[in-house]
């Protein structure tokens, strides 16, 4: 039995949606390390949380990870079938492959962007197999207008499709501190600590960049959630589901990443960014000079409802004279 302190501001997904009007960048960048460094605790013992989502992580002197139940090494004698909330379940966990540390960045990236917008992953449509398809296939939610581009990019690194793409939880807090890191290094301050933010805090780029509010015109704070969209953990077991996938396009970046504008000497690739699809159709495989090139994966539907026969009862007996 594992005992701790009562956590007065509740999970961090009551505390997000309580505090969205006055949580600031900075603010989201503490919590973020604060997970990452609990997650790298786990990591390092060679076990893995396998259910982390935003009703896992407690609020109270910074962010804890609780719920300890599934945590462990992974087992190939492990039963079919996945115990967590299907928003935060990596694809490849879904598909039935074995969990990895891996596969508790992707649920990472999920907490990253509820935060950054106020609301839980997927909350307009029901998590059914039809999601768990559409993850497969690289669906994942729309960056919110306003994100600073070092988290932005760091949220697609971790929930990429492909598990070795995705960084590993010192990778994840190296990523976080960079913005603080260069700014210090530019005022000559003395090694980054949490505890020294305040020390940048009127440095204007960096206000812009970490210490502005986090914008929330696009999602309201208490979003109406579909009835069948659930965040607590249940048993999810999806046959038939594809090898997951990136659902995406090369293309010239929009604008110039945050992290080559302190590194003049990377050069600017192109650069793979998922579509964004209507939520309530399955994706389809992006467009290319010859779709030839390309062997189109068949759409699995889901299976069909299965209904009950009505009993028909048998016609009465006519007596015999």
């Amino acid at each position: 039995m594992m005992v701790m302190n009562y956590a007065e501001d509740g999970d961090l997904r009551r505390y997000v949606q309580r505090n969205m009007d006055t949580l600031r960048w900075k603010d989201a960048v503490e919590m973020l390390c604060n997970i990452a460094m609990g997650l790298l605790n786990v990591h390092k013992n060679g076990t893995y949380h396998k259910n982390l989502h935003s009703g896992n992580i407690l609020k109270f002197y910074g962010c804890n990870i609780a719920d300890f139940g599934l945590c462990g090494p992974s087992s190939s004698s492990e039963p079919r079938g996945v115990y967590g909330s299907l928003p935060f379940v990596a694809p490849e966990v879904l598909a039935g492959g074995s969990f990895t540390a891996k596969a508790d960045i992707y649920s990472f990236a999920f907490i990253m962007w509820e935060i950054s917008s106020g609301k839980p992953p997927f909350s307009d449509r029901p998590h059914d197999h039809s999601l768990a398809l559409d993850i497969c296939h690289g669906f994942r939610e729309s960056i919110v207008p306003g994100t600073p581009l070092f988290y932005e990019e760091l949220i697609k690194k971790c929930w990429d499709a492909d598990p070795s793409k995705r960084p590993d939880a010192e990778e994840i807090i190296d990523a976080l501190l960079s913005p603080y890191a260069y700014q210090r290094r530019l005022l000559g301050l003395d090694e980054y600590s949490l505890n020294t933010v305040d020390e940048i805090d009127d440095f204007d780029a960096f206000e812009q960049i970490v210490a502005s509010r986090i914008s929330n015109t696009q999602y309201p704070v208490a979003p109406d959630i579909h009835p069948f969209a659930f965040y607590t953990s249940r048993f999810l077991l999806y046959p038939n589901l594809p090898t997951p996938t990136n659902s995406t396009y090369l293309a010239e970046p929009s604008q110039t990443s945050y992290f080559d504008l302190y590194n003049p000497t990377n050069q600017v690739e192109e650069i793979i960014t998922f579509e964004e699809y209507d939520t309530h159709c399955p994706p389809e495989l992006s467009e290319t000079e010859s779709d030839n090139e390309i062997e189109e994966e068949p759409y699995i539907p889901p299976p069909p409802m299965m209904h009950r026969r009505k009993s028909i009862a048998p016609p009465p007996m006519i007596p015999t004279s």
